[in-house]
Parts: C-alpha cells; structure tokens; sequence
C-alpha cells in the first residue's frame, strides 16, 4: 500500500510541476554597436535618487555603455548624460505594471575642429502582468523592460545618425 501511496504522490507533484508555467519568461534583445568619432566617453547621471529600480536600470546602461558604444576617432569626445530615469510601478493584487521614461543626451565634441553634436533621445516603455504572478516574474519583466528600452535608444540613436 505504501508503494501505490509514494507513486500516487510522486505523478501528483509531477503534475503539477509540467503544467505550472512562468507567466514571463526572459527575452534575448538584440542590441547593435553604435560608433562615435571621438577618442574618449563619459557617462554621467542627472539628479537620480538611488532606489533598487534605478540601481538595476543604472547597471544595463553602464553594461550597454561599456560594451555597445563605440568609438572610432582621433579627436573629441563623446559625453553620455542620463538626464532623467523615472520608474512607475503599480502593484495590485492580480495586477503589475512596470514602466520606464529614459532620457540621454548624447553630445560629441571637438575641441580641435570646433565641433558639437548632441543628440537627444527618449524612450517610455513598460509591460503588464495580469493574474497570478510570482515575483520571479515581476523581475524578469522589470529586466526584459529595461533591455527593451535600452533597445529602442539605440535603434533611435542609428536612425537618428543615419540622417
């Protein structure tokens, strides 16, 4: 009888784990190099309040800022200015939503050659979770949310340079 009781519950546990599934799942971004005709970059940050939201979005600017942005001069340099970063988040009881407003200034400077580019972009986006959702979900959506931004200033950014 025992046997029959530990296979019993053995199907039930596995039942429930292959038909329980995650309401978000992490989405891969496909982020493109940018280049600048400068020799030197800064990254600088307006007036943020730190919290745990802007401290995450903080790390995926500076990870895409060290590793997309590129620069491919002689002269000059190139000044990244985070003006603002503002997170909205609304927690219900069945309800979640997270939404990000970005706003960078991209400025290129040529001392040599007297000459300066800026190039300002801005990008709202957020995501909704509606019914049950763990916070494991609440999180992937928050870092899919921030990819997807830092996403959509960088293609702005190449159609903004193309033209």
């Amino acid at each position: 009888m025992a046997k029959y009781l530990i296979l019993f519950i053995l199907i039930i546990f596995y039942g429930c784990e292959t038909s329980s599934e995650q309401v978000i799942k992490s989405k891969n971004y496909s982020i493109e190099n940018i280049k600048f005709n400068a020799v030197t970059k800064k990254l600088l940050y307006n007036d943020l309040i730190e919290d745990k939201d802007k401290t995450l979005i903080k790390t995926y600017i500076s990870k895409w800022f060290n590793n997309n942005i590129k620069l491919d001069g002689f002269e000059g340099e190139l000044v990244v200015n985070v003006r603002s970063l503002i997170v909205d988040k609304i927690k219900e009881d069945q309800f979640y939503k997270y939404q990000i407003d970005i706003s960078i200034d991209f400025t290129e400077r040529n001392q040599l050659l007297n000459y300066k580019k800026t190039y300002n972009v801005n990008s709202i986006e957020y995501g909704i979770i509606n019914g049950d959702f763990t916070i494991n979900d609440q999180d992937r959506l928050n870092i899919n949310i921030v990819n997807k931004s830092i996403e959509s200033i960088t293609n702005k950014l190449i159609n903004l340079k193309k033209s």
